[in-house]
Parts: C-alpha cells; structure tokens; sequence
C-alpha cells in the first residue's frame, strides 16, 4: 500500500553514519523504567551534531491502546529534536491507537522530509506497518 505512494518514487539511502544523515532516527524502547531507558538513549544522542535534526521515538510497551503515558519531550533539551511517543504491544508491534495517529500527525507537521524517511523506513526496509491508513 505505501510502495504506490509518491513519497516512495525518490531512492533512500541507509547510512549508519550521522556525518552524511539527513535525520538521526532514534527508537527508544521502554524496557525497565522511563527515565532511565530514555537517558540511555539520549547520551547517545547527544554524541551527535546537534545541528542534525532527530525523531527521538519512544516506545511504551502496553496491551492498552488508550494507555495514558507521560510526555517524554520533558526530557529533551537537545534542539532540532522532535519527541514523540508511541504505543505498541511485543507481538503485535505499534497499536492501532490515538496515540499513535497524533504521533504520526505531529511528525508530519513538524517536518515532511523526516516523514518520508520515517515511514520509508519502517514500511518498506522492515516491512512493518506503522499506521496503515495514512494518506
């Protein structure tokens, strides 16, 4: 479904050098405690140009799709970074879910290039569907 959209018809190119990245893409996997596993990720982070814009996705492991979560952006400082936080289930992947959607809407709002690449990368590289009714 997403391959027939024109966000796809440009090439992408991986990197895994933020020298020649676009946008640092950080994924951020709620496994013990908030704070601490968003700290974690964002010392990496903050190892990178702050002049490379970044998606700091956070990502709060629920069975819960109207799971009430913190605005993890209280903890980001660091410029050029959009935070955004996400609801997903360990064998079902991302929710189907508000939360979810305004994630999404907030990404496209802030920045149409970091959402090419965002859902070029979930849903073409991994083959993951994020949220399959976007237009």
């Amino acid at each position: 479904q997403y391959k027939n959209n024109s966000l796809f018809k440009k090439k992408k190119n991986d990197t895994h050098s933020v020298d020649v990245c676009d946008v640092i893409l950080v994924f951020c996997p709620i496994v013990s405690r908030a704070g601490t596993d968003i700290d974690a990720a964002l010392n990496e982070l903050n190892t990178c140009p702050a002049s490379k814009p970044a998606i700091f996705m956070v990502f709060h492991p629920t069975f819960d799709a109207e799971k009430i979560v913190l605005d993890s952006s209280r903890y980001i400082i660091r410029r050029n970074t959009l935070t955004v936080d996400c609801l997903f289930h360990e064998d079902k992947g991302l929710l189907k879910c508000k939360k979810n959607d305004e994630a999404l809407t907030r990404v496209v709002h802030h920045n149409s290039v970091m959402i090419e690449l965002l859902l070029y990368y979930f849903c073409c590289t991994c083959g993951i569907k994020l949220w399959h009714n976007y237009n």
